[in-house]
């Protein structure tokens, strides 16, 4: 799962997307009803610029992770958190396909639109409302669990990483001194 080395390889050009499939009508009242039909994953574009010596690392990045197999990419400023909040656990366990988790108690708030990583699967959340910390909080997320999360389960909220896999179905290398090519990928989801 070794990414760029970045000290070599500079990232530049970042966009994260989120997707979500939904259905949408209004009636003649004018009730507007939006519902989610699909899967919600991230999608990540990104530019990797380099010098002619160091094209080997970018290859070697392609040649591990062009057939699927998922990479970490640090999420940066799409998940930065300026809040203060202490340790975040689950006081309970919970079953996949909930979109409430019941959290330990904890010092602090996580506002709506952090984005979240149990301990045990990769899988980003997005927090919907401030969650404030105390006794009995409850962390409404989106989307609903993908996999279940265990009692004591931490909750990461700070330099969250992505995990995801390459969408590129082609891959050309400029031959100059400085080379750049731009990687798309998708939320690996397991």
């Amino acid at each position: 799962m070794s990414f760029l080395d970045t000290k070599k390889i500079k990232i530049s050009d970042v966009t994260v997307e989120d997707n979500t499939a939904y259905f949408q009508t209004k009636s003649l009242s004018g009730k507007y009803q939006k519902r989610v039909v699909g899967p919600q994953f991230f999608s990540l574009k990104f530019t990797a610029n380099w010098m002619s010596d160091d094209i080997s690392d970018v290859k070697r990045f392609i040649a591990e992770h062009k057939f699927n197999t998922p990479f970490e990419f640090p999420m940066s400023y799409f998940t930065q958190f300026n809040g203060v909040a202490s340790s975040v656990v689950s006081s309970q366990k919970v079953n996949k396909g909930s979109r409430l988790i019941p959290l330990g108690s904890f010092i602090g708030t996580l506002p709506a639109g952090t984005v979240v990583q149990f301990q045990n699967h990769s899988k980003l959340y997005t927090i919907t409302e401030a969650i404030i910390g105390g006794e009995n909080a409850t962390a409404k997320i989106f989307p609903a669990l993908y996999q279940d999360v265990n009692q004591g389960e931490k909750v990461n909220y700070q330099n969250v990483k992505g995990k995801f896999v390459l969408t590129n179905e082609k891959f050309t290398f400029p031959v100059s001194a400085i080379g750049k090519f731009t990687f798309t990928a998708l939320e690996y989801i397991l």
